[in-house]
């Protein structure tokens, strides 16, 4: 950073160097993603990317992202918030409220897979927005479950 010639070294410029994303484009992401809004987490995902970003680095900042929400959700509210600085860990702490343990490892599960996957093709965006929109509707998969339970245990309404 200090071969850049500046003075002042700032959040923007590491962001710059290290194709990541600020926090509030990060959350921008990660909330429609809990809130079950796939067309609005793609649109975050192209702002970041647009604003800077590189895809490989923003999917891995979404795994840590959904690695805190998982520690939080579990109530661990001791362990440190790696993926966002204090402000916006507060964000991440009522996110997992809502979202579960369960949801936060399928997320991960589902962006790990992504990232192993992008590797090796040149549809790496396709691959990238696919696994936006899997995350946004997991909670609607979470319903599917259920019903199949009861299904399963002579349960389910006629």
């Amino acid at each position: 950073m200090l071969a850049f010639g500046k003075e002042r070294i700032d959040d923007e410029d590491v962001h710059r160097l290290l194709g990541t994303a600020p926090d509030e484009l990060l959350l921008a992401i990660v909330d429609p993603l809990v809130g079950g809004q796939p067309h609005q987490a793609i649109a975050a995902f192209e702002t970041a990317l647009a604003a800077g970003a590189q895809q490989e680095e923003l999917l891995g900042q979404l795994i840590e992202c959904c690695r805190d929400l998982m520690v939080q959700a579990t109530g661990a509210e001791d362990v440190t918030v790696r993926s966002v600085g204090p402000a916006a860990g507060k964000r991440l702490g009522e996110l997992a409220a809502g979202w579960g343990v369960e949801t936060a490892i399928a997320a991960m599960q589902v962006l790990a897979e992504t990232v192993s996957r992008t590797r090796w093709t040149r549809q790496s965006r396709a691959l990238a927005d696919l696994a936006l929109v899997r995350i946004a509707t997991l909670e609607q998969l979470a319903g599917v479950g259920a019903w199949l339970q009861q299904l399963a245990d002579g349960t389910a309404p006629a």
